[in-house]
């Protein structure tokens, strides 16, 4: 995986938001990372021109997965995107699903099926 700027990973659980930053670390690739909204929506705001990828969950404590992504895009029109969700995708909006910056990984997945959804989303 060959990759010029960082990931953002903005995920509320510790656990899940350490062992991405590790595993991308793991495979040479830089990471973000920010526990809520609003300080995901400052990193990008800060790095947008950097960050190639942002990995969302959809369930933040203050701010849901779409309502960031509604955000990131004022910032910037194409960001790409990976919305993380244990909850059925069908919670998602159509709008995301049918978006080709948007790509969607289920909750629980293993690292490979992270790494092959970061992989896809880069190459569309």
């Amino acid at each position: 995986m060959t990759m010029k700027g960082p990931i953002l990973i903005v995920d509320d659980e510790r656990l899940v938001r350490e062992a991405l930053v590790d595993i991308l670390e793991a495979v040479g690739v830089p990471s973000l990372a920010a526990a809520n909204a609003r300080e995901g929506i400052q990193l990008y705001r800060n790095h947008h021109q950097e960050i190639e990828l942002v990995i969302l969950d959809m369930r933040l404590p203050e701010m849901d997965g779409m309502r960031v992504l509604h955000s990131l895009r004022h910032i910037n029109p194409t960001v790409r995107a990976i919305l993380s969700s244990g909850y059925d995708v069908r919670d998602i909006d159509h709008q995301f699903l049918d978006d080709p910056f948007v790509h969607v990984l289920q909750k629980p997945f293993d690292m490979n099926g992270f790494l092959q959804a970061v992989n896809c989303a880069l190459q569309d």
